[in-house]
Parts: C-alpha cells; structure tokens; sequence
C-alpha cells in the first residue's frame, strides 16, 4: 500500500515536470454551484499543462475526438476541474478548455477538450390541471440547470430522413454532449440545452459514466 502510494506520488510529479517541460501556463478551476464555472471566483491557482491524443507519441486527436491525456502535476486537481489556456497571440487559435474526466492513481490523466458553453433548463409542467392554453414547451418557463457550462459536444447518430425528401427537407441532426458530473444535479430525458451558437436541443438520453455525464441530444429546428 505505501508502495503504491510513493508510485502514485512519483508518477504525479513527473506529469508535473513534462507539463512544465511542454506546456503552457493554464488556470484551474474548480466550480461552486451551478452557474459559470470559468468565473473568476472559481479560479484556484496556475500550473502548467500538456494536452496530447490517447495513444504512443506526441499528436492531436483528430475530428469527433474529444478525449486527451492531460501532463500536469495532478496532486493540485481533481475530477470536474477545469483548465483553460489562453492563446499565445491574438488570432493564433492555439488556446482551448478541458474538464479533468477522471485521474485514477497509476492511470493516465484523462481530460475532454469543451468545444461550446452550453446551458441546461427543466421544462417546467402544465401549469394548472385540466385543460391549458398551451401544451408545448416554453423556454421562458422552464427551470435552468447549469448556465454557461463548458462541455464537448460532438455530431453523430442518424437524425432520420423523410419518406419522399426534398431540397428543403431538412432534419435536425443529433449531438453526443459531454459534461463533468456534478455534486448536486442530474440531467434528465426532457431537458432542454442552448450552446453559445444559439443552437437548441433536447436531451433524448442521459448517462452518467465514471467519466462524467454522456447524453444524446436531438436538435430543435423549430
């Protein structure tokens, strides 16, 4: 058992020492409540930091990859922080947010890369029993879950196509969403997720892995 932890101690410090060797400088953040973890308020220290794709040698991963294995010393982080590094220069498109999926003891820092801010409200039920004025979901009336929450969010899955198309026959496409798992909030089938493009979708399922949270969405195209 001390053996293991020594190794495990030893191991974290030379991630440390190979994120300051070829990384850059990011902050760490560790969010409180329900609402924009990347608030100052959230910001716990600096450490350097290294990204690369799960596999040998030293590569990005390429399109619909959202999983890295992470080089920084892990003994300042834990599951559902995030990092965030800015660009070298303006314009150089270099920077990028990751949320800490899971760093096991002897096992590699696994980390997925966010791509938008997503937030996720409740729709909220018939206001009165019997018959209402109206049975569709309304975004003004439904409950928020998380607000402005970095998240990787990645196409896939068959949206379905019509019978007989045409030209303007299009149908909204589905989304594969990941998120850090939260202390106090579960996502359900229902809820509702508006990323920073303006895009809406609703969750058709929702799964929580030792990774985080794992859900399909299908998108709103009205």
């Amino acid at each position: 058992m001390i053996a293991a932890l020594h190794a495990a101690d030893a191991l974290r410090r030379g991630l440390g020492r190979a994120g300051q060797a070829s990384g850059q400088w990011c902050d760490l953040y560790r969010p409180r409540g329900s609402s924009a973890p990347l608030a100052p308020r959230n910001r716990i220290l600096r450490l350097p930091a290294a990204f690369t794709a799960p596999a040998e040698g030293w590569r990005t991963p390429g399109y619909g990859q959202a999983l890295w294995w992470g080089y920084f010393d892990a003994a300042y982080t834990q599951a559902g922080d995030y990092l965030q590094r800015a660009e070298t220069r303006p314009g150089a498109q270099d920077g990028g947010i990751w949320f800490i999926a899971a760093q096991e003891p002897l096992h590699p820092l696994l980390c997925i890369r966010a791509s938008r801010l997503i937030d996720v409200a409740r729709p909220a039920g018939a206001s009165q029993s019997g018959v209402n004025s109206y049975g569709g979901v309304a975004k003004s009336y439904a409950t928020p879950i998380l607000t402005q929450w970095p998240a990787a969010i990645l196409a896939g899955g068959s949206a379905g196509a019509s019978i007989d198309p045409l030209p303007a026959d299009i149908t909204g496409g589905s989304w594969t969403i990941l998120l850090p798992r939260h202390a106090t909030i579960t996502l359900k089938t229902g809820d509702l997720v508006t990323d920073d493009l303006g895009r809406t979708a609703t969750l058709a399922s929702t799964e929580l892995t030792h990774l985080g949270w794992r859900t399909i969405a299908r998108q709103a195209t009205t």
